[in-house]
């Protein structure tokens, strides 16, 4: 594991096609192909528990892990939802089993 001065994280929006990014510093587009789709409901603490699940997950599969970044989609917002919990999926790149 990586010590935390050299881990990084990116954050992202969706942004419609069309949309005018000229300038924009650090432009990444996230591409296709099989993922992995982890989906948790996760109290702020559980987040190193739910990315370990789904590595172990990843590794009983089969699958090989793509050379792609891993991303989390968030889709609530925690702090306003009423159990206080992060529903999330975890999205691991993956190459086709052969």
């Amino acid at each position: 594991m990586a010590p935390p001065e050299k881990c990084r994280t990116d954050a992202c929006v969706a942004v419609p096609p069309g949309t005018d990014t000229d300038g924009v510093d650090g432009l990444q587009v996230i591409s296709g192909g099989p993922y992995a789709v982890c989906g948790f409901k996760l109290d702020p603490d559980d987040f190193t528990r739910a990315w370990e699940e789904a590595f172990v997950w990843l590794v009983s599969s089969g699958y090989p892990c793509d050379d792609k970044p891993c991303f989390e989609m968030y889709h609530n917002n925690a702090t306003v939802y009423p159990e206080g919990k992060w529903n999330v999926d975890i999205c691991i790149p993956l190459k086709r089993k052969r």
